[in-house]
Formats: structure tokens, sequence, C-alpha cells
């Protein structure tokens, strides 16, 4: 019988023979492959619901695209968002943000000007309020918000990474709601300069779980960067996207995982009355700021 012995609250009435589960196994990684070359080879066409809410974030992430380069700030794509351009040329397929990623440098400056200058955009707005800068659309037809942007900051290590570098790291993490960068450069070695190593900041996704899995990276990875497809327009990249997007989320990086984190907003949004006609103007709205504003 197949079964964890150790659970003795296990009904074995309800158990299967191994062989049996052995067969419902082949069946599911059936389907799973059936799934992931559509997903891989296929351009499927949205619905046109997601159509619009997909043409807003281009052009959101466009306005951020813009505002970067107005104020010479360098930026990536990242996580979720760099694995949809290079798997999808887009995004994945049920993803309902965006990531990016920046060095501290110009992740510190990019807090500045949004702290002064996003009052002039209407519909956005600024969330410092978690371990990483969240810039939102925000729908005043619907109250809510459409679109984020998650900003993660990474941070140069000057010259060689201290023998017990990952503990010292792991250890500055446990207080991670009172981030102090003067006395984290200090404790770690870090450095605004480029150097040959990088780490994702402390309080990013990385190094919280196995999917993403602390790692000390090389600069020649990521820069120079290249343009990659996403969505209707190129954006920045890892000039080594495939090795980046295997370090974040391992080897079979490339195929449909078997489960998929859950999203809500999506489904939220779906539910709304007329939903596509607001989207529809909230996008003509961003699209015309993009193409007049000086940023």
């Amino acid at each position: 019988m197949f079964f964890d012995k150790s659970d003795d609250k296990i009904n074995k009435d309800d158990l299967i023979p191994r062989k049996d589960f052995e067969k419902l196994q082949q069946v599911v990684d059936v389907h799973q492959d059936y799934i992931n070359n559509l997903y891989v080879f296929y351009k499927l066409k949205p619905t046109p619901f997601l159509e619009c809410v997909r043409n807003l974030s281009y052009e959101f992430l466009r306005f951020f695209d813009g505002l970067c380069e107005g104020h010479e700030l360098t930026y990536w794509l990242d996580y979720g968002t760099l694995l949809g351009s290079v798997r999808h040329d887009d995004f994945i397929p049920w993803d309902d943000d965006l990531d990016v990623g920046m060095m501290r440098e110009d992740y510190m400056r990019l807090t500045e000007i949004l702290d002064s200058s996003m009052v002039e955009f209407e519909n956005m707005s600024v969330d410092n309020s978690g371990n990483w800068i969240m810039i939102n659309y925000d729908s005043d037809e619907l109250g809510k918000t459409v679109m984020s942007i998650n900003v993660f900051p990474y941070d140069y290590i000057e010259g060689n990474p201290m023998d017990n570098f990952e503990e010292m790291y792991n250890q500055l993490r446990e207080n991670i709601s009172s981030i102090d960068v003067d006395g984290m450069y200090d404790s770690l070695g870090l450095t605004f300069n480029k150097n040959k190593y990088y780490i994702a900041g402390i309080e990013g996704i990385r190094g919280k779980s196995k999917m993403h899995s602390f790692k000390i990276l090389e600069s020649d990875g990521l820069f120079p960067l290249v343009k990659s497809r996403f969505g209707k327009y190129d954006f920045p990249a890892p000039n080594d996207s495939i090795s980046y997007a295997r370090d974040i989320y391992g080897k079979r990086f490339i195929k449909i995982p078997k489960k998929k984190p859950k999203q809500t907003r999506l489904a939220r949004l779906m539910e709304i009355e007329n939903i596509e006609e607001i989207l529809e103007r909230s996008c003509e709205d961003l699209k015309g700021l993009n193409d007049n504003y000086d940023f």
C-alpha cells in the first residue's frame, strides 16, 4: 500500500496500491507535458479582458522605463517578468504584476524621485511600507489597484565575499523590518561601486525559499544589459538572461511548473462590470502620458 506510516490519521480504506498510484502519476505527467507544450511552443490568444490588462501593463512598464531613462537610472526585468520574457516573450500566462531589479544606488535615488514627483501622475501611488518599493497603478473608477511594479534592490560586494558571508547575510535578514543600509554595507562589505560579485538585497525574495535560494552572483552575467521582448515593447534585461533565470528558478525553468502561485487580482478584476471599457480608457490615458510627457 502507498501511504506514510508516520501519519496515524490516514484512513487506510482510502489508500490505493502503489501500482495504481504510479499509473495515475503517468497520466498526470502526460497532461503536464501537453500543458507545457501549449504554453512554450504556441502563442495562445488572450481573452479580450486579459488583452486589456496586458496592454495597460505594457504601458505602465513603459512609463517606468521612461522615468528611469529620464533620471539616468538603470534597471532590468526580474523574477517572473524576466521569466515571462525569456519563456514567452511576454507575461507568464497567469502573472498579475511586474518585477524589476536595480542596484542599490539607483534604488535609493528612485525612492527619492518617487517621493518628490509621483504626485504629478494621476492614478499612481507608491508603497514603501513593505520590504521593497511597489509602484501601483490605481483606477479611480474601480477604486482599486489594477497593476503593480515591484522594484527589488541588489548590492555589489567589495572584492571577494568573506568566508561567513551567507551566515552574516541571514543574520541581517532576521531584522529585516529595520534596514540600516550603512550598517548593512559595513557588516557585509558591500559597495555602490561596480564589482565582480553582487547579491540580491536582504529585503528581496532570494534566499527565502528553495525556489529562490541565496546565491552570490557574478556581474558579468548581468551587465551590460540587453533589450528583451516583453509583450509590445523591448525592455532592459540581463545579458545572460537564461543563466539569470536558471539561478532563480532552477534547471527546469523553461518548463511550466506543476504548481503555480495563487494569483487573485485578475480573478477579482474579471468580475467587475464593464471592466474592459474601464481598462481601455486607462490604457489610452497612460499611453498618452508616455507619448507626450518629458521625463
